[in-house]
């Protein structure tokens, strides 16, 4: 008794004497490399009953008629899937005695479809026990939705994503409707294309290749394979990599060490996509990384070195926050639920789930930051050092998870300092200075390859001169076909629905840390009552008389510079940290999706609100029981009209923080800047009695205060009530409406161009 096994173009005969496992370890008696299928999947072995299918406790399952089976007898023509209930499809048909000659005729001649499995074939085409293949009609419809004619249950993709339609010429056309990851022909992203027998259709993550016969699935694309090819990366004159030829196949877990100045993160960057390589390619799937960035990035997870998620948060909040950001428009709040869960499953923190993030471990810690990379469910996951500081226990289990991530289909590749864990790898890539690969290849060959004995032997080799002579084994480098397609800007994530969501995530994470909120309400507090004690008590009433019978305040001028000076520094101290302090954050899920301007817009909405409040509860300090004028120049109301200016100068002062903060490298640098520009505004406001130079008063029309100085000394009177003499204070100070008119304005485009270049500075700085 035979069985005539048939899968992806191949075909097997097995002898009822001789079982056989499926797998995709070498191991396996029948090897099927591709993704989803364990290691050692499943067996086929003839016992008392007949023929029969054992699942050997795969990781994705093996299924019949779309349920998972442990064991099942094979009465006849049957379809197996492994991976999935869509997995790769086995074809198997028991040998009679009447057939045998039939089959190993067919058999023989190598030809994938024997004759009996014809009818069968062509019944499973026509019915829903096998989706591969997409019939096509006079027009299907594409997407998420339960009412499309082809449903794809995947979160990349729309729920009306795309539909594809017969023309007039009877050729089929297909058309994007406006979906969030856009759909692409041949790598290219297109809004209408009309089709040619054996283009490659992208619908999210999902590839099928248009034939006359419809949409097939393509199974060398489930899973991505990512090739290096000859590839260099020099930064002027120095090679940081030099000729790097590696290919990193799916459900594999590919470790990158060597000693420090290597080039390993540098190697990381270049398979992310983060920086391209001054020569040589790398492509994904054949296509080129760097000439189809729009379309591959959306299958590439990167995890940098630091956490990439705010300790505030809860665990689940932030994977919360995190789909919000990540999946399209119109994915709803239960399908993100559902999403959480199973990551949150996965990655075995569903007891942590309510835990904020810095509660967690060390180790649950970095399985959260990869959480919300698994979110978009990538192909390709690039880890940076994800177990370092990890003691060994977290360690192992960091590499555990990303064993079981491999086994489930992904490419995985880190870079690594311990060695303790390789086991858990397919493939180490050592990196020898200079930028050169050493070794690619099995982790457990590594000693005997260069003929060491140690890890400890190894890294000194790899840090030697000699490591450079060492020919490159490649690691299955073959020369591949690059497309040169050009891609432009393939986000439809709505930025205003983005700086909702992430002002929402700010204000929690601002409410969650009591230390921080505290500290937002003292500065008000503690600088107003600073000011308001050495502020003097005439405010900007009349004064008193003086020798001469006239009135004359001698405090005025000194509450206009405690005011500027009490807002410039609460609207500086609010922002000067806020963008450099994200910066691990902030870059990484602008790779995600995340609009610049709307991660911009949400730090000045939210930061806004609150030093608005701030400048309110200084000035009302500050003002408190003080005279003032009976009313103001554009307002009948002073102390409205002086908060008013106030409150801008603040807000003029937040925007200038975060710009400061935008060309800021670490939060280090934040203080001493503080320090100066308050010192600089302070100075350059004309506040102060000094005298200055021309050139000084020059450069003073370029600062916000010296533009809220006038306003404040126009809507007081500072001239009247002050006795100003000097001609220029006196004109730029003049009691009237168009002086704090201009100061309005002047403030108000300060704002917008300290907004505006705060944005090309975080959006050009996002990898």
């Amino acid at each position: 008794m035979k069985l005539l096994l048939e899968w992806d173009g191949n075909s097997e005969v097995i002898d009822s004497d001789s079982p056989k496992t499926l797998g995709r370890d070498v191991t396996a008696d029948i090897r099927i490399n591709t993704t989803k299928i364990s290691r050692v999947h499943a067996r086929i072995e003839y016992t008392s009953v007949g023929w029969e299918i054992v699942d050997l406790n795969s990781s994705n399952g093996t299924f019949y008629k779309k349920k998972k089976i442990s064991r099942l007898p094979i009465t006849g023509q049957m379809q197996i899937n492994l991976g999935g209930t869509d997995g790769l499809a086995i074809f198997l048909s028991p040998i009679t005695s009447q057939t045998t000659s039939v089959q190993k005729s067919v058999v023989d001649h190598g030809s994938t479809q024997v004759i009996q499995m014809q009818q069968l074939r062509k019944d499973l085409d026509d019915s829903d026990a096998n989706p591969g293949r997409v019939r096509l009609q006079n027009r299907i419809k594409i997407g998420r939705d339960k009412q499309n004619d082809w449903v794809i249950d995947s979160l990349s993709v729309s729920r009306y994503h795309a539909e594809i339609s017969q023309n007039s010429s009877g050729d089929f056309e297909v058309v994007d409707l406006n979906s969030a990851n856009g759909t692409f022909v041949n790598g290219e992203s297109v809004k209408r294309r009309q089709l040619k027998g054996g283009d490659l259709v992208t619908f999210g993550s999902v590839t099928r290749r248009y034939t006359q016969s419809g949409l097939e699935p393509i199974e060398g694309l489930s899973g991505s394979t990512l090739v290096i090819d000859n590839a260099s990366f020099f930064v002027k004159d120095r090679a940081l990599l030099q000729d790097i030829s590696v290919t990193l196949e799916p459900r594999t877990l590919t470790a990158i060490i060597g000693p420090s100045g290597a080039g390993k993160s540098t190697l990381l960057n270049l398979l992310s996509g983060r920086i391209s390589p001054t020569s040589g390619n790398v492509t994904i799937n054949e296509l080129d990384l760097e000439k189809n960035h729009k379309l591959l990035s959306q299958r590439i997870g990167f995890v940098p070195q630091s956490d990439i998620i705010h300790s505030q948060l809860t665990t689940r909040q932030a994977l919360s926050y995190g789909a919000e950001l990540r999946l399209s428009n119109d994915t709803s709040a239960e399908e993100r639920t559902l999403k959480v869960d199973e990551i949150l499953e996965k990655l075995e923190l569903s007891e942590r789930q309510n835990l904020l993030i810095s509660k967690l471990s060390g180790g649950q810690r970095k399985r959260a930051s990869i959480g919300l990379e698994l979110i978009t469910s990538p192909e390709i996951l690039v880890l940076d050092e994800p177990t370092s500081g990890l003691d060994p226990g977290l360690d192992a289990h960091v590499m555990e998870t990303l064993r079981k991530l491999a086994d489930e289909g992904q490419t995985v590749a880190l870079v690594t300092h311990s060695v303790d864990n390789l086991d858990f790898c397919d493939n180490v890539i050592l990196m020898a200075s200079g930028g050169k690969v050493a070794y690619a290849g099995p982790a457990s060959t590594v000693f005997s390859i260069l003929k060491k004995e140690s890890w400890a032997e190894v890294f000194r080799f790899l840090a030697s001169p000699e490591a450079l002579l060492l020919a490159q084994p490649r690691l299955n480098a073959d020369k591949v076909q690059n497309s040169h397609t050009d891609h432009g800007e393939n986000s439809h994530r709505s930025w205003l629905r983005q700086t909702l969501t992430l002002s929402r995530r700010y204000l929690r994470v601002i409410s969650a840390d009591r230390y921080y909120s505290t500290l937002l309400l003292a500065i008000p507090i503690l600088t107003g009552l600073l000011c308001y004690f050495s502020g003097g008590t005439q405010g900007f009433g009349p004064g008193h008389k003086n020798k001469y019978g006239f009135f004359f305040n001698s405090d005025a001028r000194g509450t206009i510079l405690v005011l500027i000076l009490g807002s410039v520094f609460i609207g500086l101290s609010t922002a000067i940290q806020e963008i450099v302090k994200e910066s691990a954050i902030r870059k990484r899920e602008q790779a995600a999706g995340v609009h610049a301007r709307a991660y911009l817009l949400s730090k000045i909405i939210v930061l806004g609100l609150i030093t608005s409040f701030q400048a309110l509860i200084f000035t009302s300090i500050v003002l408190f029981n003080k005279p003032l004028s009976p009313s103001g120049v554009l307002i009948n109301n002073s102390r409205l009209e002086i908060t008013a200016l106030c409150i801008l100068l603040t807000l003029t002062s937040l925007t200038l923080g975060i710009l400061l903060s935008s060309v800021l490298s670490s939060p280090e640098q934040a203080m001493p800047v503080l320090v100066g520009a308050t010192m600089a505004e302070v100075i350059l406001s004309g506040a102060l009695p000094i005298t200055s130079s021309s050139i000084l008063q020059f450069v003073a029309n370029l600062v916000p205060s010296y533009w809220a100085t006038n306003g404040l000394s126009a809507s007081t009177n500072i001239v009247g009530i002050a006795m100003v003499s000097d001609k220029h204070s006196k004109q730029i100070w003049a009691h009237s409406a168009s002086t704090v008119t201009n100061s309005l304005t002047y403030m108000a485009a300060f704002c917008l161009i300290f907004t505006i270049s705060s944005g090309v500075l975080v959006k050009r700085n996002r990898r």
